[in-house]
């Protein structure tokens, strides 16, 4: 079978359903079941996997296959494509990975609500015609055809987010924001393309036409198209608008994909078979162009990890993890060495890992719906009972995303860290940077979380009560984010294998033939390097020992619930602390609230995110340290961290009335009114996030609160 064959059987099948399905969404007189819709979208999204299961065996070679899928390959706007390492690498990610989330992802969020028929096509098909684009922008060899893709992928990601918002509400700064980094880079592209007569990828490998300004360039408008710094204020914004599939595409797709295109351009734009970018001067040891890249990495990670300390909303949190992980693919870029490009190939697996499964967590939670979203400490809502597996997910994932030792993302870390030592000594202050700001995510993500770890009250000794039944379906909606939790482990327990069977044949495609095996060298049970090893394998052996020994010791044994008296002669045990056991990030870090909203953090901020973003309880803050400096009876010392107050400035009534977790006073119902009824068990949602998502859904979008 030819390759333009075999992928027009790859994409256009799927494109051919994707289309049906949104006609089928537009039509009132005729109602698709659900279960049909799915299996369709499910046999679209299988026939990628079929393609490339066959297409392996054209790539028995590292030479890459070109071949032109319509037209004449020599005309500048041509679908020509390559089959190479990278590209196989890529695809097998996006069919076997992120379609099979992003259409869990459907299913939960348009597929659980009543008269949602409609929605849930067209979700299905943005789904599908977002695998297409990306399978095209993966295995695309032409500048024109691979930024019309990328700007097509971008305009899905964006739409899908939109499922369900009326059309006068839709979010359209958003789609500019999203637009203008890709458009801008491919923009920039061509201008190189056109000084070396050459529109394609392929052509550009070798040439040093790149000029250092031309680098700096690029990476500005890559971080804008990742959302780096000091572009951070549009994926927020995109994170706190977006519907669970489309926060999950723009997460674990639209993300990656920027690391992916820079990658490719890296092998396109190499200046010398040592794979240096342009040197600036003539200096030892040389200054690249690419440290561009590297700040723009460093402070990109930093940035995140700074503005990750005042938040516990998960929806933020994982939005700013993954642009973490952009970053830390600029600054893998910027290094400029085969150790790195080994880095980058394998951040591209770990992150679609570690955030697919966070964000799988926290909609199998209840924590991201398209409704009104509960307070929680990481996927656990506040007031109902920790579901200990998807809490395990989600844990696991953040150490994945992170780059924790001994899970899959620290190979990342890892090798990006080697090649930043072999290079230029400019790169070893900003990797500390990148290493601190993954510290504060690290932080803010514990914090966010240790109230889920909570010991469950119906497991208390004398506890009568019948501890709440997990049934099937339950537990079925955890099993996504538990999958990629699993596959976040077995990276880290066997490099080995995924080095030896993916990532290498992928970083062949970018980095001189051969250089990668010069730097590193696969052994049983890891890796080593020119100066270090990495042996997970004899970690996780001896963990798991260790584990069966402890068993075998505590079995027989019973546990004794342990209690203390107080002075009221009331037991204190391990019930678990409620949603105000621990205080609110702003009050917490109240003293960096300037640091928080300011404009050079977040450029733009004040535009996208105003108003519809916690970060208006720092600038009430700042508020009252001005209106305390200016009063006569207080000073800066007077000023008091967002929700506390004088409770002698309350009238009796208000003092009496009982106070939710958020601080608001409840009202008691009277006989004309009466009470809500409790009996159905449901996570708390506080006032304060209500009004966010009520300005969300209603179509208050960027409209900043007076």
């Amino acid at each position: 079978m030819s390759l333009t064959l075999l992928f027009g059987l790859m994409t256009l099948a799927p494109a051919v359903v994707a289309i049906l399905l949104v006609i089928l969404s537009r039509l009132t007189t005729f109602r698709l079941p659900s279960l049909v819709a799915f299996a369709l979208a499910g046999l679209a999204a299988a026939a990628p996997i079929v393609g490339l299961i066959l297409l392996s065996s054209d790539l028995t070679f590292p030479t890459p296959l070109r071949f032109a899928f319509a037209g004449n390959s020599a005309t500048p706007f041509a679908p020509v494509f390559r089959a190479d390492g990278l590209s196989f690498y890529g695809a097998w990610g996006i069919a076997a990975l992120i379609v099979p989330l992003l259409l869990w992802l459907v299913w939960m969020d348009a597929g659980r609500s009543e008269g949602s028929s409609r929605r849930l096509l067209a979700e299905l098909g943005l789904v599908i015609g977002l695998e297409v684009c990306a399978l095209h922008l993966v295995f695309s060899d032409n500048l024109l055809w691979l930024g019309l893709v990328w700007l097509a992928l971008v305009a899905l990601t964006w739409y899908l987010g939109e499922q369900g918002a009326e059309s006068s509400n839709l979010d359209y700064r958003g789609l500019i924001a999203m637009l203008l980094g890709p458009a801008l880079t491919v923009l920039l592209l061509l201008l190189i393309a056109v000084t070396t007569k050459d529109h394609t990828f392929y052509g550009l490998a070798g040439h040093s036409a790149a000029s250092p300004l031309q680098i700096l360039l690029l990476a500005i408008t890559l971080a804008l198209a990742g959302g780096g710094y000091p572009f951070v204020a549009w994926v927020r914004r995109r994170a706190a608008f977006a519907t669970p599939s489309g926060f999950g595409a723009l997460l674990a797709l639209a993300l990656p994909v920027v690391v992916f295109v820079g990658a490719r351009i890296w092998s396109a734009l190499q200046a010398t078979t040592s794979g240096l970018w342009p040197q600036i001067g003539a200096v030892t040891p040389p200054i690249t162009g690419g440290i561009a890249l590297a700040v723009f990495g460093s402070l990109t990670i930093a940035i995140a990890g700074l503005l990750a300390l005042g938040r516990r909303d998960g929806r933020t949190l994982v939005a700013l993890l993954a642009t973490a992980q952009v970053g830390w693919g600029l600054f893998a870029l910027g290094s400029s060495q085969p150790a790195a490009a080994i880095g980058i190939v394998v951040l591209l697996a770990t992150s679609v890992v570690g955030i697919g499964a966070m964000t799988a967590s926290l909609v199998a939670g209840g924590i991201v719906t398209a409704d009104d979203e509960p307070d929680g400490a990481g996927p656990a809502p506040f007031g109902l009972a920790s579901r200990p597996l998807n809490l395990l997910a989600w844990s696991i994932g953040a150490a994945t995303a992170l780059g924790v030792p001994f899970f899959g993302g620290f190979i990342a870390r890892h090798q990006i860290t080697a090649g930043a030592l072999a290079g230029t000594k400019l790169g070893i202050p900003l990797l500390g940077l990148a290493w601190l700001g993954d510290a504060l995510i690290a932080l803010a993500l514990i914090r966010a979380t240790v109230l889920a770890f909570k010991a469950d009250p119906n497991e208390l000794a004398g506890d009568e009560t019948e501890k709440p039944a997990r049934s099937s379906v339950s537990e079925l909606l955890e099993l996504p984010g538990a999958v990629l939790a699993v596959l976040g482990i077995a990276l880290g327990i066997f490099p080995q294998t995924f080095l030896n069977f993916g990532a290498l044949f992928a970083v062949d495609q970018i980095t001189p033939q051969g250089a990668a095996n010069g730097v590193l060298r696969v052994i049983p049970f890891g890796y080593t390097t020119g100066n270090s090893q990495w042996l997970p394998g004899i970690f996780w052996l001896a963990a798991v020992v260790l584990a069966g020994a402890v068993l075998l010791l505590r079995l027989g044994t019973h546990r004794t619930v342990v209690t203390l008296e107080t002075s009221d002669e009331e037991a204190v045990t391990g019930m678990g602390m409620e949603g105000d056991a621990l205080e609110e990030p702003a009050v917490v870090w109240v003293d960096l609230a300037s640091a928080f909203t300011s404009s050079w953090t977040q450029v733009a901020g004040s535009q996208l995110i105003g108003g519809i973003d916690e970060d208006d309880e720092y600038l009430e803050a700042q508020l009252d340290d001005d209106d305390g400096e200016g009063d006569d009876d207080g000073g800066p010392d007077d000023t008091l961290p967002p929700g506390d107050g004088d409770d002698s400035a309350a009238s009796p009534d208000e003092s009496a009335a009982p106070a939710d977790a958020d601080g608001v006073t409840a009202e008691t119902p009277t006989a004309d009114e009466p009470a809500e009824d409790t009996s159905v068990e449901k996570a708390p949602v506080s006032e304060r996030k209500t009004a966010k998502q009520g300005a969300r859904k209603a179509g208050q979008r960027g409209q900043s609160q007076k």
